[in-house]
């Protein structure tokens, strides 16, 4: 391992974020030369290319800038996963940023996993939602869940409750464990966000919690990919989303995990299967609920043991046994419940 090897590489995925980039880069330029911080220009057509260039320029050795085609925010994920040379990885959407003083605390961290040659292959840190139309904070805390600063395997981790899960803005990952998984994100898809922290946990054997709302998580912005109308235009890809979850591994694969490992990953599924079916449910239409249908007969027929795991054996039994109109009603009001009770609104 080189002496001169940056802590973290910051991938910076992003498409026309002129009003947000400056906030976001200066942030992550607190790390100093401890840092790597990739810019991805997905095609941007705004002036996102030029600040981008501008960051690059002044500050050689820390920033650079990937330009390419649009792809969507997983081409720039699987860009960043390749170049990345950071002991660890973190995304940072463009129109969010890092707390200064948390930065200083986690790089601090990293340096000493560095120095003990001790290295975790999943950290979580806390993050804040900072919501753009009452300018309000919310803090989402792991708490609960993981035991602070202390390595740990999964099997010592609490138990999952039903508004816990891990999103992207609380995981960094070590970069050798994601390079060596070598899996691919989806082009030109949203929510694929939720497939890479999926799909990270898998290969994540050990993990250090710091309990610091390091990511500053911007929501409240009209069309935002959590409103809930606009889930329902998307649920397409999120069934593509989905397909490909849920065949990633099969269930004889998961259950070779530590218990609390696999029973993570089941509970991962079980959240992203009720978000799913808010997607097709909210501004119902017969043809997409036959859609969504036909994606359970794929999940039944390509990985059969799972299916009845997450269909008879977790809560998402409940709405699976209602008729349509009560499932559909239900749907709606457990995502209000569910959209308040996790901040997202």
């Amino acid at each position: 391992m080189s002496e001169q090897q940056k802590l973290v590489t910051f991938l910076v995925p992003a498409y026309n974020a002129e009003p947000y980039l400056d906030k976001c880069v200066t942030s992550l330029l607190k790390g100093g030369q401890s840092v790597e911080i990739i810019i991805i220009d997905d095609g941007s057509k705004d002036k996102t290319a030029e600040i981008a260039d501008r960051y690059a320029a002044e500050n050689p050795g820390v920033v650079q800038v990937v330009h390419q085609e649009n792809g969507g925010h997983g081409a720039g994920i699987n860009v960043g996963m390749e170049k990345a040379t950071g002991l660890y990885f973190k995304v940072i959407d463009a129109d969010d940023w890092v707390d200064e003083e948390c930065l200083g605390k986690y790089l601090v961290q990293i340096k000493k996993f560095k120095d003990e040659g001790t290295f975790p292959d999943l950290i979580v840190t806390d993050f804040m939602f900072e919501h753009v139309d009452d300018g309000k904070q919310a803090l989402k805390s792991y708490a609960r869940i993981f035991k602070p600063e202390v390595m740990m395997t999964w099997n010592e981790i609490k138990f999952w409750q039903a508004d816990d899960y891990l999103m992207i803005h609380g995981t960094t990952m070590r970069t050798k464990v994601l390079q060596d998984a070598n899996f691919k994100l989806p082009h030109h898809r949203f929510y694929e966000d939720n497939l890479y922290v999926y799909r990270s946990l898998y290969y994540a054997k050990s993990i250090y919690y710091m309990p610091i709302p390091l990511y500053r998580y911007y929501v409240g912005r009209e069309g935002q990919s959590i409103n809930i109308h606009t889930m329902a235009k998307r649920y397409r890809q999120q069934l593509d989303n989905m397909t490909e979850l849920v065949l990633a591994y099969q269930y004889d694969d998961i259950m070779k995990l530590e218990k609390k490992h696999r029973k993570t990953l089941i509970h991962m599924i079980n959240i992203y299967s009720f978000l799913t079916l808010t997607f097709v449910s909210v501004d119902y239409n017969r043809d997409h609920y036959h859609e969504f249908k036909a994606y359970k007969r794929e999940f039944k027929a390509k990985n059969p043991k799972l299916y009845r795991k997450i269909m008879y054996r977790t809560s998402y039994i409940i709405p699976n046994l209602l008729i349509r109109p009560l499932r559909i009603g239900s749907v709606k009001f457990g995502y209000k419940i569910f959209y308040h009770m996790t901040n997202w609104g």
